[in-house]
Parts: C-alpha cells; sequence; structure tokens
C-alpha cells in the first residue's frame, strides 16, 4: 500500500483490524492496558473520523496516511511500545501466536511504506 493505491475500503479493513487487535489485547491483558494501546486507539479514531467527514479521497487520506504511521511507529516504540510489552505467559502459546497474527495483519498495511519514516 502507498499514498498512489491507499482507499477508503483499505481504511475499513484497517480499522477493522485494529478494533480486532485492540478488543484481543483488552480481552487477553493479565494486566493495566498497554501504552502502546493508546496509539491503536488514535488510529481507528482518526480512521473513523476520516470516513465520516469524507476525508478519504486526495490530500485529507495523505495526511492520514502520515498520521497512521506516526502513531503506528509511536505503537512499535523499543521502550514502551508493542516489542517491549508481553502480554502473555509462555504457557499461553496459542494466545500468543493468536496476537502476532493480529500484529501481522495491521502491520501488512504499513509494510510497503518504508519512504514513509
Amino acid at each position: 500500500m502507498n499514498y498512489g493505491t491507499l482507499k477508503a475500503e483499505q481504511l475499513v479493513s484497517l480499522r477493522d483490524a485494529l478494533e480486532d487487535l485492540m478488543l484481543f489485547v483488552k480481552k487477553w491483558q493479565d494486566h493495566d492496558v498497554p501504552d502502546f494501546y493508546r496509539y491503536l486507539d488514535f488510529m481507528k479514531n482518526n480512521i473513523e473520523t476520516c470516513i465520516l467527514t469524507r476525508e478519504d479521497r486526495g490530500e485529507g487520506l495523505i495526511y492520514l496516511r502520515k498520521i497512521l504511521q506516526r502513531d503506528w511507529d509511536k505503537a512499535n516504540d523499543e521502550c514502551v511500545g508493542i516489542p517491549s510489552c508481553t502480554l502473555f505467559a509462555e504457557d499461553r502459546r496459542e494466545l500468543f501466536l493468536q496476537y502476532l497474527g493480529l500484529l501481522d495483519e495491521v502491520e501488512s498495511y504499513f509494510a510497503l511504506d518504508m519512504d514513509l519514516r
């Protein structure tokens, strides 16, 4: 996905992927909601706002994409983000693998946009 090909339909599926990840984290957390959760929430809310205000085309979409990339980068901060967070004990392997799958689904929307950083 890049600026030229990002479409409103992809925003809906990204929002849904974020929501699935957020629900999973909230349901299976062993402690308080992790710091990175708020950035996922920011991303979801920004997508919804963009769609509701019909800014899902042209310049509005390009600006949204930059904001989403910024928030995804913050959610993946090495010190307090997804990489530093242990949500599950080792004996909960199935949950951990499901969590990784949900992360991969969201990450796939950002994998091709290395030029944004």
